[in-house]
Formats: C-alpha cells, structure tokens, sequence
C-alpha cells in the first residue's frame, strides 16, 4: 500500500508540473503574438487624431503658421511712425588757411631766395608754407653756403668760373664758417644776411646761384637738402 500511495503521489506532481509548463508556454506565445502586432496597430484615439490633423490641414498648414503669415505681411509694410526732426543747431565752420602759391615749394612746404646786386652783399630770405607742404620734423640751416656759377648753360663752381673767364690766379675762398643753427619756422619767412667780402671777395659779373643746406630733424633722423637762390651780378 505504501509503493502505490507513493506512485499516486509522485504521478499527481508530474501532471501538475505538466500543466504549469503549458500554461506557460501559452502565455508566452500570446506575448509574442501581442508585441509582433504593435508596430502595426493603430489605436482608435491615434486614428481620430490623425484624421482630425487631415481634415484641418488640408493644406499643410496650421493656425500658428497662418498667424505668423500675418505677421510677416505687417512686417513688410513700412513704418508709418511719424519722427520728429531735431531742431536746427548752427555750428561754427572751421577757416582753412588760404592756400599758397606753390610755385617754387617743394614737399616741406620750403623754398628760398636770395637777392644781391652788387656782388658784395645779400639777402637770403626762408618761406615756408604749410599750405604748399608740411614738414615732418623741425626745419633747420646754418651760417653755411656756396656760389656756383652759370657757364654755357650748366653751374660750376665759382671759382672755375673766374679762373676760366677772369683771373687764372684766383684762390680758393675762405669757406670757414661758425657752427650755427638758424630754425626756420613754419607759415613764416626767414631771412639771413650774406657777406661776400668775408669768404669769396667781390663777386665778377655774372649769372649765379647761391646754395644753402637745410636739414629737417624728425623721430632722431636728419636729412639734409640743398636749396637755391639765383641772382645776377652786373
């Protein structure tokens, strides 16, 4: 009696582990049925909202987008605003400087002259215009000079010249100078008197030019130029 109640036992499990397994088996298969048909499925509020989206938009469109149209449409069109004009306030317009004469200056707004007659004495006489041009430093000369001579058309030096046409003998002149600096300042004239009795004696007749340096000291450099001055002795 003991085997068979035992054999009724260990059957009664085997049918109940049984059953579980197929109740299982079939659970898992409806899970699988179930999410193989999701991606597919559209639920009844999904299909309303779809149709709803259709039948408003037929175009494509919605509200907002109709409303931002507008808004574009009053942007385009100009500003009606009305302004108000700043009152009228004179001002004061600032003279500029007559412009010079710029025969004869050159890029530093400078140019010389000398006048002498009687082959002696002379004057030499500075203009600087900064209408004609503008230095870019400070413009400056010295007690310096020297006389060229005009001879068939090209200027030599003065004592070639009178060795050629006057004196064959004639010395060198005494060009010994004291070590001066004259400034030259701008939109103004300056003027140097000039003996020849000292240096190169009384000048023969004829057509000559006197030449001065100026140098024009700016940012720790200096450049030098010559500058000019015809006259004629008679």
């Amino acid at each position: 009696m003991k085997k068979i109640f035992a054999l009724l036992i260990i059957c009664a499990l085997v049918f109940s582990l049984a059953a579980c397994g197929k109740a299982e088996e079939e659970t898992r298969t409806e899970n699988n049925e179930t999410a193989t048909a999701a991606p597919g499925t559209q639920t009844a509020s999904d299909d309303e909202t779809v149709a709803e989206t259709a039948t408003v938009n037929p175009a494509g469109e919605t509200a907002s987008g109709g409303e931002t149209a507008g808004a574009e449409e009053t942007a385009d069109k100009p500003d009606e605003t009305e302004t108000t004009e700043a009152p009228y306030t004179p001002t004061t317009k600032q003279e500029k400087p007559a412009k010079a004469d710029t025969d004869g200056f050159d890029d530093r707004g400078l140019k010389m002259t000398f006048d002498c007659t009687d082959g002696e004495k002379g004057t030499v006489t500075f203009i600087q215009s900064t209408a004609a041009g503008k230095p870019e430093g400070e413009l400056m000369t010295g007690a310096s000079y020297k006389v060229e001579a005009k001879d068939e058309g090209r200027w030599i030096s003065y004592e070639g010249y009178v060795r050629k046409h006057y004196d064959p003998d004639y010395k060198d002149p005494n060009l010994t100078f004291i070590m001066l600096a004259y400034l030259i300042p701008l939109d103004s004239e300056y003027t140097m008197d000039v003996d020849f009795t000292n240096t190169y004696g009384k000048l023969y007749p004829g057509t000559y030019r006197l030449v001065k340096e100026v140098s024009e000291s700016a940012d720790s450099r200096r450049t030098a130029r010559n500058y000019y001055g015809e006259f004629i002795v008679k």
